[in-house]
């Protein structure tokens, strides 16, 4: 999607995936690795994993060989472009394999796709039977969390791997989550903060999130909610407030009525000033509603995804962009408000504007955001021939008014 909610038509998916996409990651360099239980994109056979080019077009360079037998729920990339995938340990009676090979649920690929052998394979289905989530520390350690099942009438549901596989022993959680651990979080200070369904941490009441320090202790500074339902998505804000997604209905044993999405102080009490009025999230069809997925933009504000039809009684199909005070961002600027041509360019890239407002400026952005080229100059056309081949970001102004528009350079 483009900044302003409408489809981004440079974005080449074909027929896509032939079933759902669980998971992604995106690469430094553009690239966008994903994960589910799909078995082709684009009508090429792939099992469960592959790499997309930065136009959405099926990278051939990354080599899964047959790929995963088992869905994946998870997958993070490392500082060094290694990817972590997880998902069920066993399925059937059978492990799970990767490319033919033995993996016990999680694995660690290279970066061209293939299995990394200097990884240890360690049977972490003992205590945890579906991953749903990994989270990978600035150590390099990797935090592990899933459903769990009963080893001697304890659930764990969570656990932390040193950075080849190995399960690390120094994080002391005792008898873990009670269930499930949905969701995890790293914050700058190392500790960590896990959401899903649970009533209790290491034999301590709490429901549906926690906090524990980097050791795996609970961190009693942090103020548990009691959310019930299920908690599958966490942000945190630059202020350190934390944003929690989920399919939740009530806070503090029904005393509070949250539908869906909160946000909380860094020490976890209520943010009172984060108040979705009116009708909030609804869907006719359920009873409570969910936020399944969510991510926080650079200037703050938030963009929610679930099973929502509508947002305080205004239509937003399981999509929406909030404001950092709960309300609905209704700001965003219409479908096609620039025109761009031609779309991909290999010289002169000309600009028609919204009613033909006139260019103060413009500039070209690269797909990171670093500025590349600037013209301060009232005209309708940039020269391209000074950019590499790939995808780039055109930002005009025209007084306060901004229009961002994205191109390809042949």
């Amino acid at each position: 999607m483009n900044i302003d909610g409408s489809l981004d038509n440079t974005f080449n998916t074909g027929s896509g995936s032939n079933n759902p996409i669980n998971t992604l990651g995106v690469q430094t360099d553009g690239k966008i690795v994903i994960g589910g239980s799909f078995t082709a994109y684009n009508a090429t056979t792939i099992n469960r994993i592959a790499r997309l080019n930065i136009d959405g077009t099926l990278d051939n360079t990354f080599n899964t060989g047959s790929g995963s037998n088992i869905t994946i729920n998870s997958l993070a990339i490392q500082t060094d472009g290694k990817i972590i995938i997880g998902g069920p340990p066993a399925i059937g009676g059978q492990l799970s394999s990767y490319n033919g090979t033995t993996i016990y649920g999680i694995a660690r690929l290279n970066i061209d796709g293939t299995l990394d052998n200097t990884y240890n394979y360690v049977p972490i289905f003992r205590s945890i039977n579906i991953i749903h989530n990994v989270t990978i520390q600035v150590d390099g350690k990797i935090i592990v969390g899933g459903s769990s099942r009963a080893i001697d009438g304890v659930r764990r549901a969570i656990l932390r791997l040193n950075n080849n596989g190995s399960i690390d022993t120094t994080f002391n959680i005792g008898t873990g989550v009670s269930y499930s651990a949905r969701t995890t979080l790293i914050q700058p200070d190392s500790k960590i903060l896990i959401g899903g369904t649970f009533l209790s941490y290491n034999n301590a009441d709490c429901s549906g999130i926690v906090r524990v320090n980097n050791d795996g202790s609970t961190d009693n500074t942090f103020n548990n909610q009691n959310i019930q339902g299920d908690i599958v998505c966490l942000a945190m804000q630059n202020d350190g407030k934390i944003i929690v997604g989920g399919g939740f209905y009530y806070i503090n044993n029904g005393n509070i009525n949250k539908y869906g999405i909160v946000r909380l102080n860094s020490d976890g009490t209520l943010d009172n000033s984060f108040n979705i009025s009116g009708t909030g999230l609804s869907d006719n069809a359920t009873v409570y509603n969910g936020v399944y997925c969510l991510a926080i933009q650079n200037d703050g504000k938030i963009i929610i995804g679930g099973i929502f039809t509508s947002y305080d009684g205004i239509g937003r199909n399981r999509i929406a962009r909030i404001n950092g005070d709960s309300t609905l961002d209704t700001s965003l600027i219409e479908k096609n408000s620039m025109v761009i041509y031609p779309n991909p360019v290999t010289n002169m890239l000309q600009i028609q504007t919204p009613n033909n407002v006139i260019i103060s400026s413009s500039r070209i952005l690269d797909i990171s955001g670093k500025l590349i080229f600037e013209q301060k100059t009232n005209s309708n056309s940039i020269n391209t021939e000074i950019l590499t081949k790939g995808f780039y970001i055109l930002e005009v102004f025209s007084g306060k008014d901004k229009f961002t528009c994205k191109f390809i350079k042949e």
